[in-house]
């Protein structure tokens, strides 16, 4: 069937679908690096404007909140029925990306040091990859359930940074406290390596998730609900 609301001739250049049971909310990348939604527009996925209603869009839209010479390359989104975490990974040279975020922050995971729900499509200059000149975003994911999420941010300087969710150790800093709205530093031993990739190996049915680092010494570390 005909897709109803993207450009004539469009060209795609990325999908990212995500949700649980009627909670589904779908992302297209253009070619031409704009960002398409539908779906559930729960804490304001879908528009990015300000719009929270958490309703479905039946039809693609354009994300709002980005200017004309941002280039969407990819998104980092974590849905559930309960709420939606999103990252919008932004072409900035050939080394890395720079980053706007929007959604549900209830435990701080957008790290913005607030944990205020930021529907609007949001960038922060006090990120700590920022305060290094040179340096961007190589990659981010985004775990756990429900309001209950973490976001990890892996540096082209190979630091690794968390925000959000701490219960069971998410943030890799060696505490549990509950809410973090900054990012902290993960560190690690440095005669073990420093990472080049992380994954997470999501929980929903705990509410808790688990994370991986991949190291450039080919170790894999491990942190969170075991």
């Amino acid at each position: 069937q005909q897709v109803i609301g993207l450009p004539f001739n469009y060209r795609v250049n990325n999908v990212r679908v995500g949700g649980t049971a009627d909670q589904i909310t779908t992302f297209v990348i253009l070619k031409d690096g704009t960002l398409y939604a539908a779906g559930r527009n729960r804490n304001g996925a879908c528009s990015g404007t300000g719009d929270a209603t958490p309703l479905n869009f039946i039809s693609f839209s354009r994300v709002g909140g980005f200017t004309d010479s941002d280039f969407v390359e990819d998104v980092a989104v974590h849905i559930d029925g309960n709420a939606i975490t999103c990252w919008a990974l932004l072409r900035d040279g050939v080394s890395g990306y720079k980053v706007k975020c929007w959604g549900n922050n209830t435990y701080g995971q957008l790290g913005l040091g607030t944990t205020a729900t930021t529907v609007a499509v949001s960038e922060n200059t006090t990120w700590p990859w920022l305060s290094t000149p040179g340096v961007k975003v190589s990659q981010i994911v985004v775990a756990g359930n429900g309001t209950q999420k973490t976001t990890l941010v892996l540096d082209t300087a190979n630091r690794l940074w968390a925000a959000g969710y701490g219960a069971s150790g998410l943030i890799g800093n060696g505490t549990t406290t509950t809410t973090n709205s900054t990012f902290q530093r993960v560190a690690f031993n440095p005669g073990l390596g420093y990472p080049i990739q992380i994954r997470s190996t999501n929980n929903d049915v705990t509410n808790k998730a688990n994370f991986l680092a991949l190291l450039n010494t080919g170790k894999v570390l491990g942190w969170g609900l075991g």
